[in-house]
């Protein structure tokens, strides 16, 4: 299974942990439903920086829910691990936005 085909095994089964339908899903992590079901249903759409932010504050290793590779909870996340990790995240949807831009020019 590719990694992009897995993810939405992966998101079914943060779902199923959380006792939440997709929809409910969406909305925990701050997304319409039909957005979440968009990245659901093409392989080929990316899941966003953004989304994967909303999967970590949830519990959700953001390594797994990309490749499926690790555990896909984290248990026990420490608020200085988090702000750590906002912080890349923020550094890197800086890059994303800063490279799309460049793309733009060309």
């Amino acid at each position: 299974m590719s990694r992009d085909a897995g993810k939405k095994e992966r998101l079914r089964l943060v779902a199923k942990d959380r006792h939440e339908s997709i929809a409910e899903l969406a909305v925990s992590l701050g997304l319409q439903p039909k957005s979440l079901q968009v990245v659901m249903s093409d392989p080929n759409k990316l899941i966003s920086i953004n989304m994967v932010y909303a999967c970590v504050k949830i519990g959700v290793n953001a390594n797994w829910l990309l490749t499926g590779e690790g555990e896909h909870r984290i248990d026990a996340i420490n608020d200085s691990r988090i702000s750590e990790l906002e912080s890349r995240i923020v550094r890197s949807n800086d890059l994303v936005e800063s490279l799309e831009r460049m793309i733009m020019k060309k």
